[in-house]
């Protein structure tokens, strides 16, 4: 699967403005654009999954700056493998969320007395692609300022990109002793190969799983129901519940409403039917599917799982 072409398109765009720029930078406003470019939808579906896998690939590139600056303080490989871990299900938000807060201190700690910027910035991308697999980026919807720089939000906000731009040239944009060429590499690096390839190393594909019952057990929740739509597979995570309400008309039943959306990340265990174990269950058939994450325990006959899921 080849990237649109609008995401083409402004790919181009940043490529040439990154160029332009004096001190090669990418604006933070041009990355939103791009970032939202790669699914607008909230929740865990393929859009969230690939500014994932991109913020990975990003801190992963500078990594090995960090392990020349410290081969002891294994910090950015712990923050990488949970969110390598959240992403399956396998973390849940509010454990990442403490992990993401220790090591950003310790990393704010170690940068206040450590003359190694790159190092320490290589560390600042890890902990911050940690922090987008718990929130995602931050985008608006709407249109943003393209200009937006990222000295203009809180140190907080920064992403892993802006990070690894900073280990790659020895200092921020702001930073007069940084090198602007080692600069467009990285950004160079990072619109050419590393946004496409996050791109289509995620495929989407649309299901529904309609609940008849829910029976939460130490194991996991367990509801059975029917896939009325798509293919599921065990280790998929649904993104939206919502409620599917029928219509009556005068000619008989119309299209049902549906309503009562709201974000989940519920990860399938296990899925079992006609008294086996499978690992995949397609449209039209009944099984009984072992859930666990965000949203698992509050699940209701009725319920309505689905989303994008990621393939």
């Amino acid at each position: 699967m080849g990237e649109p072409e609008i995401l083409k398109s402004l790919l181009q765009r940043a490529i040439e403005s990154v160029r332009a720029d004096p001190v090669h930078d990418l604006s933070l406003g041009l990355r939103r654009k791009i970032w939202r470019s790669l699914g607008r939808e909230q929740g865990r579906g393929p859009g969230y999954a690939r500014r994932v896998a991109l913020a990975l690939t990003t801190a992963r590139l500078v990594l090995p700056l960090w392990e020349l600056k410290s081969s002891q303080d294994r910090t950015p490989h712990t923050v990488l493998d949970a969110a390598e871990a959240m992403r399956v299900g396998r973390l849940d938000k509010i454990e990442a969320q403490a992990l993401w807060q220790r090591a950003w201190d310790h990393m704010v700690e170690l940068s206040s007395s450590d003359e190694d910027s790159q190092g320490a910035a290589a560390g600042f991308s890890a902990v911050q692609a940690l922090l987008t697999c718990i929130d995602d980026e931050t985008f608006p919807l709407t249109e943003d300022d393209a200009h937006l720089r990222d000295n203009q939000v809180d140190a907080e906000d920064m992403d892993a990109s802006m990070f690894a731009a900073a280990a790659s040239a020895g200092g921020p944009s702001w930073d007069a002793s940084s090198d602007p060429e080692r600069r467009l590499q990285f950004w160079e690096w990072w619109l050419s190969e590393a946004v496409p390839h996050a791109y289509r190393a995620v495929a989407s594909s649309p299901i529904e799983f309609a609940v008849a019952s829910v029976n939460p057990q130490p194991g996991g929740v367990r509801a059975a129901g029917r896939i009325f739509e798509g293919i599921i597979r065990v280790g998929d995570v649904f993104s939206v519940a919502f409620k599917l309400t029928p219509v009556r008309t005068p000619e008989g039943y119309g299209p049902s409403i549906r309503s009562d959306d709201r974000p989940v990340s519920i990860r399938i265990e296990q899925i079992r039917a006609y008294g086996h174990s499978f690992q995949k269950l397609e449209a039209g058939m009944t099984a009984e599917l072992v859930l666990s994450g965000d949203g698992a325990e509050s699940l209701a006959q009725g319920d309505v799982l689905g989303g994008e899921l990621c393939v």
